[in-house]
């Protein structure tokens, strides 16, 4: 930085000087803006990622559940047939199981078969390092079984 004396004019080096440092501020706030920006287009580009990769997860438990409840009505109406005597039995399993899905799936689920049974339970999104406090980490200590790191 260049003395600069309180009433005598700048000289035409220390006004350039002044310029340069004022273009070369404006500069880095260009720089810094371009950079935020940047980091906030990362930042909404990373949530429509998670959104995308959600909605594909729930479509495709949606689609594994349904699968889940048809199996449910296959064996329900296998039972039943079972039950009503040998000839019901062979003519239930005669069919093809396309044919089956299609006509004999009823809506919702078999009677006697909660669909809680069948949902996904979501994993924890860290790994537990100490399973002490869990129901099983409780049920090893009693029955004396330690949990170490393996040599």
């Amino acid at each position: 930085m260049a003395l600069v004396f309180p009433g005598l004019p700048k000289t035409e080096v220390q006004q350039l000087r002044e310029r340069a440092e004022a273009a070369e501020a404006q500069l880095r706030k260009i720089e810094v803006d371009g950079v935020l920006r940047d980091i906030e287009g990362r930042k909404a580009a990373e949530q429509v990622a998670d959104q995308v990769d959600a909605a594909i997860r729930d479509r495709k438990a949606a689609g594994e559940l349904e699968d889940r409840r048809k199996r449910c009505w296959m064996s329900f109406k296998a039972e039943k047939a079972r039950a009503q005597g040998e000839d019901a039995f062979r003519q239930f399993l005669d069919r093809p199981a396309a044919s089956f899905i299609d006509d004999q799936v009823e809506a919702g689920w078999p009677p006697g078969t909660p669909a809680e049974e069948f949902e996904r339970i979501p994993m924890p999104a860290e790994p537990l390092d100490d399973v002490s406090g869990t129901v099983l980490g409780q049920a090893l200590a009693k029955a004396g079984v330690t949990l170490g790191e393996v040599k």
